[in-house]
């Protein structure tokens, strides 16, 4: 075996962007769809974390005892707005970390993790 080039991988970086609030955040899972939207799924401390009107829950969970809520955000294809974002959870601590986007850009949230508590 002879190396006759360099080896590159993925040389463009399409975009790069903060998210989260001032609490501790935790991306566990992103995809994106064939439009180039970027879904992200995790859990946070919702201590400010962006959520925006339409969202299915815009408070997180502030108990003593779960003070971690899952979120589902989905990007425009710049990375420069929030189609959605929104908490997943019920009264206990929750985290999401799986995704799955079909055809019709429906985001799938397969793996969401709760302690105990009631899930809503």
């Amino acid at each position: 075996m002879t190396n006759t080039g360099a080896l590159v991988i993925d040389p463009v970086l399409v975009y790069s962007t903060y998210l989260g609030g001032t609490g501790a955040d935790t991306a566990n899972a992103v995809t994106a769809d064939a439009a180039g939207n970027a879904y992200v799924a995790g859990r946070t401390t919702p201590i400010s974390f962006p959520t925006n009107l339409g969202g299915l829950q815009t408070a997180g969970n502030s108990a003593a005892n779960a003070p971690e809520t899952a979120f589902v955000i989905k990007l425009n294809p710049a990375g420069t707005a929030l189609v959605y974002s929104t908490y997943l959870g019920g009264s206990g601590g929750d985290s999401a970390s799986g995704l799955a986007v079909d055809s019709f850009r429906q985001c799938v949230c397969d793996r969401l993790n709760q302690l105990n508590r009631t899930f809503r």
